[in-house]
């Protein structure tokens, strides 16, 4: 697939394609390996353009909605190597666990999960507390693009300073939520040689470069924000 998704992963995580549409169908579960809802990930430009790159999927012309906040996407699949390790990483998206997924030489160490925004709900908080995760590796989509000369606060790059301003009070009060509760390892690409492209997920450029990320990503205790 062009979006470094195998077989084996799309049969995992039940993922199907439906030629009619031009869409793929992707299943949600929750961590009692119960269907819950199903999403479309739509292929058609002009369909992306009218109603986003996500929808519910229909069948018989029953929606198929769930509240994407409830549940966390994945969890059935890697419960098991999350409450061993004690860590989960977080994306936005189900692509990233499935890329991460298609990526790992074998996929039971896959401890990712995806909370399908850029947010986490208290639901998917107590999801996790209740696994006995310490620590989370937040991995979102990259929000801000990086300056073209110089540091990000030099005058030439005004135009961006707004973008990484607004993205850093979002970092913030994901922060302050999540790190009262868990260490946190958050994943940023903000040197002037950038890593990911903007909109990027961390897992995009491949294996390599999401465990360097993960590597240098900025560390706070819960002692932080106490």
């Amino acid at each position: 697939m062009d979006e470094g998704i195998n077989a084996e992963t799309m049969r995992k995580y039940n993922i199907k394609f439906s030629n009619g549409f031009k869409e793929i169908i992707i299943p949600h579960y929750d961590n009692n390996f119960r269907l819950v809802g199903i999403r479309s990930r739509l292929l058609n430009p002009t369909y992306i353009e009218t109603q986003g790159k996500y929808r519910p999927t229909y069948i018989n012309g029953k929606s198929m909605a769930h509240p994407l906040s409830n549940i966390l996407y994945g969890l059935d699949k890697n419960q098991d190597e999350i409450c061993k390790t004690k860590k989960v990483i977080l994306f936005e998206g189900e692509k990233s666990v499935l890329k991460l997924d298609s990526e790992l030489s074998d996929s039971k160490y896959n401890i990712s999960v995806a909370v399908c925004g850029s947010s986490i709900s208290n639901i998917q908080l107590k999801l996790l507390k209740d696994l006995g995760v310490e620590e989370i590796i937040i991995a979102f989509d990259k929000e801000f693009k990086n300056p073209k000369n110089g540091t990000l606060r030099h005058a030439s790059n005004l135009e961006y300073i707004k973008k990484y301003d607004e993205y850093l009070e979002k970092r913030r009060r994901l922060l302050n939520k999540v790190g009262k509760h868990f260490n946190v390892r958050f994943i940023s690409d903000s040197q002037i040689e950038p890593l990911l492209e903007y909109k990027n997920s961390p897992i995009d450029a491949g294996l390599d470069v999401f465990m360097h990320l993960c590597q240098n990503a900025v560390k706070y205790k819960k002692s932080d924000f106490i």
